[in-house]
């Protein structure tokens, strides 16, 4: 068992308090919660979208 008698008390507060977080997270639009645009500025640089990319990789056993 467990070495607190608050125990169940507490395992219940902390799973209602993660079950509202979660809640909350899911339904932030409706909240007028906005998703940031977050863009690095480097992405159009590194990567071109006009042809496919390889990687090739070598290992050693």
């Amino acid at each position: 068992m467990s070495g607190s008698k608050h125990f169940d008390k507490i395992a219940w507060t902390v799973t209602a308090l993660i079950l509202v977080v979660t809640i909350l997270f899911m339904n932030d639009g409706a909240l007028g919660l906005e998703v940031m645009a977050h863009t690095m500025g480097y992405e159009n640089r590194l990567f071109d979208n006009t042809r496919v990319h390889t990687i090739d990789i070598l290992m050693d056993d």
